[in-house]
């Protein structure tokens, strides 16, 4: 019964779907529909010998009118556990559905719904609106408003005046700059809440550019708006030929803690951190052996490095660690088919 209970729930998704995507097909047969369908499952015995089973369906689809830059963009489905029949566990999930007209190189696009916003110090999920205009050849303005988007993702939006959210980006791309090409500078602001409380208040800086085909450079500067102003300082650089590979990095960063945060209790404190990564390719780029690590400066500081192998199936590596760092020391693998 429980699986036919879950069954019906999948069907009425899809069935929604699929009619929301044929009656517009009916209406214009000038349309594109793209989409897909997928079902994971996984189950374990919890510390109290109770076993569980997960399952997690996901819809996605995408209808495009092929005679104006007008489409809708739709990402969800259900997830659920057998352990309490998928009753209070099951909840249908709404990662995103908007309208969006222009496409990526027209210079005018507007989405409006909820979608995913990530635009220099800006990230989470809106319930709103965002404009975008190319403004000449290397100016292009984005702005957004709206609600933050509810944690749980369920079919539900937050009260307008407990998560409020606004902001936006100015892009420059002069492409040659000084000795750096395909040179992209952004500056970008925003202020999210929720519950009426403050979450992100920032102003960021964003550059990246190539020294060569080989070397790029890219740096990051993020402000707050409270008595601490630094967030985040990064700089990178990573350099790649058709033998050898590396990555350097240098950051300081700041802990972004609220003051409402129950976490505020903890001790914590800003840090500098360096990253490093050296890979020797041996054939085309499948067979590869290196060495990656970091060291943490703070109140005390760790180390973390270690040798690893690149292969057609992923990555294996052994990892050890010293000082202030989680202990990580053994092998690891990160494998792929």
């Amino acid at each position: 019964m429980k699986i036919l209970g879950v069954f019906f729930r999948f069907a009425f998704v899809i069935a929604f779907c699929l009619m929301f995507t044929g009656l517009w097909q009916v209406a214009d047969s000038g349309v594109r529909v793209r989409g897909s369908f997928g079902l994971q499952a996984y189950g374990y015995e919890d510390r109290d010998e109770e076993n569980h089973l997960w399952l997690l369906q996901s819809t996605r689809f995408s209808v495009t009118d092929k005679t104006r830059p007008l489409s809708f963009h739709f990402s969800g489905g259900y997830i659920g556990d057998n352990a309490d029949e998928f009753s209070s566990s099951g909840r249908g999930r709404f990662h995103k559905g908007y309208l969006q007209y222009g496409g990526m190189s027209d210079p005018l696009k507007i989405r409006i719904g909820r979608f995913f916003m990530y635009k220099g110090v800006a990230l989470g999920v809106l319930d709103g609106l965002e404009f975008q205009r190319k403004m000449s050849k290397n100016y292009k303005l984005s702005i957004f408003a709206g609600m933050m988007g509810p944690l749980s993702r369920r079919f539900e939006f937050e009260k307008p005046d407990e998560a409020l959210s606004f902001g936006g980006e100015l892009r420059w791309t002069p492409g040659n700059l000084w000795h750096f090409k395909k040179t992209n500078v952004s500056l970008s602001y925003t202020n999210q809440q929720r519950n009426e409380l403050e979450t992100r208040h920032r102003i960021g800086l964003n550059a990246f550019g190539s020294l060569n085909h080989k070397t790029n450079v890219y740096a990051v500067v993020q402000l707050r708006t409270s008595e601490s102003p630094i967030r985040r300082i990064v700089g990178r650089v990573r350099y790649a030929d058709n033998s050898w590979s590396g990555m350097l990095e240098g950051a300081f960063v700041s802990i972004d803690m609220a003051d409402y945060s129950w976490l505020n209790g903890f001790e914590h404190s800003s840090y500098t951190r360096l990253r490093f990564a050296l890979d020797r390719n041996i054939k085309s780029r499948l067979w590869a052996v290196g060495i990656d690590g970091s060291f943490l400066f703070s109140n005390e500081p760790g180390i973390r490095l270690g040798p690893f192998v690149t292969i057609p199936y992923g990555q294996l590596g052994y990892r050890f660690s010293i000082g202030d760092r989680g202990k990580s020391d053994g092998l690891w693998a990160s494998l792929h088919y």
